[in-house]
């Protein structure tokens, strides 16, 4: 991490809109718990919700789960299986199977929380959702909290491996419109 990542504090973001975009593998969901942690010492556990979109089929796991144990105290919405389409499928329609299968098991947490808000979202690989789903039901749910932490996949690693698919293009589109119309303060890693 970058001297400058190095300084951001819960502090900072309280009361704001903050999204931590970066390549695969650079650290995003380890400061993403780390600041989650920090904003636990603001707001009651119970006024704090983590939606967790990373892949479980990966090794290792990209869960915030895996960086800390305070996904246990707070409302942690995961579901059991998500998949990682650019990597686990073969074919293009496979790709947008597996995109779909996620798209289908995030909309419940989405809906979840817009039907019980609470005054903080933090959201674990946000990207994965805009494979398949838009950025509108996102910005609602961004709408109801008054703290808002996110990490997004923002390089180009992954995106010859869509298979002619479109996910690549479609999750850089919904990323930039999401970017767009929140207006977050953005932590490059």
């Amino acid at each position: 991490m970058s001297r400058a990542v190095l300084q951001v504090r819960a502090e900072d973001i309280v009361g704001g809109r903050t999204l931590i975009v970066g390549e695969r593998g650079r650290g995003k969901t380890q400061l993403t718990a780390k600041l989650l942690e920090g904003i636990a010492g603001f707001y009651p556990l119970s006024e704090i919700t983590a939606i967790d979109m990373a892949p479980t089929t990966l090794t290792p796991s990209s869960r915030l789960s895996q960086f800390t144990s305070l996904t246990e105290r707070i409302r942690y919405l995961a579901p059991p299986v998500i998949r990682a389409p650019r990597i686990e499928a073969r074919t293009r329609e496979e790709v947008l199977e597996l995109a779909e299968f996620n798209k289908r098991a995030i909309d419940t947490l989405l809906a979840e929380f817009l039907e019980r808000p609470t005054k903080v979202l933090v959201v674990n690989d946000l990207t994965i959702y805009f494979h398949r789903g838009s950025a509108s039901k996102v910005l609602r749910c961004v709408d109801k909290a008054e703290t808002f932490l996110a990490n997004a996949y923002m390089g180009s690693l992954l995106a010859g491996q869509d298979k002619g698919s479109g996910v690549s293009y479609r999750e850089a589109r919904e990323l930039a419109r999401f970017i767009k119309e929140s207006s977050p303060r953005i932590i490059r890693l």
